[in-house]
């Protein structure tokens, strides 16, 4: 099971620093999209990790739809 650094114990606490994130991108070609809004939600909510979210984007494809993979054609 990952383990949540103690900045990110409570909701509150994993509130105030999306909310911070969000206001650095905010009108920026960084803010999230949908897909990464969606995975914000969670991780505040405390259903996801940071890693859990930092994976979800490091193995999601844009453009691709919710729980969908890119898989490479095989040669």
């Amino acid at each position: 099971m990952n383990q949540q650094p103690s900045l990110f114990l409570t909701e509150q606490s994993r509130q105030r620093a999306v909310a911070f994130a969000l206001a650095l991108t905010r009108d920026t070609r960084l803010a999230p999209q949908p897909y990464e809004q969606m995975l914000l939600d969670q991780f505040v909510r405390g259903e996801m990790t940071i890693d859990q979210v930092l994976t979800s984007l490091d193995t999601s494809e844009p453009g691709l739809p919710v729980g969908a993979s890119h898989v490479e054609p095989l040669k």
